[in-house]
């Protein structure tokens, strides 16, 4: 079944550095002179390392490839030969927040063919700390994603699980299929061919009897029998019957977009209709919600059915 949510100066001189200002939050982005001249080099990040590779022409346009990592020294840490190396989000040169403990994912691809291969076939991933050192080697994963809440979910011999970020494995990889990440503290995964949702502590929260069960937020889920969604609480009980072909977060507010018979519609985290199931689209009217005159914090959204649209002032809970 297709699930609900439509879910990437050079020098030659050791230890001299440039610093540039980052637009946005006004943070230095501090690029060491590499031993190594490379035509790309990203800002340090607040682990003190960063991607570096040369930039080539593709059909899609211009792109570094293949990367590698430097460290504040401008020492090339890791070798120029990876196709992706993915930093845990909150490792940015200009976020706020205290970087964690994560692990680096690193992956290449083996076809050869060109810098991007036959995507998602004949992938390697490993993963490696901010010294440049493995942690997992190489292809002993078929398949690693990013850390998210301090865990990764991991996919070996088409089974999958979740490692902490020091690699230990937290969920066993036994399951069909299992979430990208946790959202607040849960994930839907398959086990046996029906899915279900468990914790962190790999404890079922919602039985595996489903065709498919997802984690909208940690007071609401979303199951599936016959391709219809349902809403229920991590308590287990049912706050609508099977009626939505599509349940999507829109992230403002604890708001939801539903699809009900092809027409859209909102809904709220208490499974509480906002907007009818009437509309061809629905969605944050952002120009409204930004207006310097909302004064009351109100989200707006627009639906629009045919060459009409109307508007709505949602009060959020």
């Amino acid at each position: 079944m297709k699930h609900l949510f439509w879910l990437c100066g050079i020098g030659l001189a050791f230890g001299m550095v440039n610093v540039t200002t980052g637009d946005e939050f006004d943070v230095p982005c501090v690029k060491p002179t590499t031993q190594i001249p490379f035509t790309y080099q990203e800002c340090l990040n607040q682990k003190g390392v960063a991607r570096v590779g040369n930039v080539v022409q593709t059909p899609f346009g211009d792109f570094p490839y293949p990367f590698g990592l430097i460290d504040k020294t401008g020492k090339l840490i890791l070798p120029a030969i990876y196709h992706e190396i993915n930093f845990p989000d909150d490792w940015a040169y200009d976020s706020y927040t205290e970087p964690s403990d994560a692990l680096i994912v690193v992956a290449q691809r083996d076809s050869g063919e060109s810098m991007f291969g036959k995507l998602g076939i004949d992938d390697t991933f490993g993963l490696v700390n901010e010294k440049g050192e493995f942690v997992v080697p190489m292809g002993f994963y078929d398949n690693i994603g990013g850390f998210s809440d301090g865990s990764s979910r991991v996919e070996k011999d088409g089974e999958y699980g979740y490692i902490d970020s020091r690699a230990s494995v937290v969920i066993p990889v036994v399951y069909d299929y299992a979430g990208l990440y946790f959202t607040d503290g849960f994930v839907g995964v398959k086990g046996q061919g029906k899915y279900g949702i468990i914790d962190k502590q790999n404890r079922p929260v919602i039985a595996f009897a489903y065709d498919d069960a997802e984690v909208l937020s940690g007071r609401l889920f979303a199951v599936a029998k016959d391709r219809q969604y349902a809403l229920i609480s991590p308590e287990g009980k049912f706050l609508s019957d099977y009626q939505y072909e599509m349940i999507m977060p829109t992230h403002y507010g604890d708001t939801y977009v539903v699809q009900q018979q092809g027409k859209y519609g909102l809904i709220n985290e208490q499974a509480e209709v906002l907007i009818a199931p009437n509309y061809d689209y629905v969605g944050v009217d952002f120009e409204k919600t930004y207006a310097d005159d909302n004064t009351n914090d109100k989200i707006y959204f627009k639906a629009e059915l045919g060459d009409s649209t109307e508007s709505f002032a949602i009060t959020c809970k």
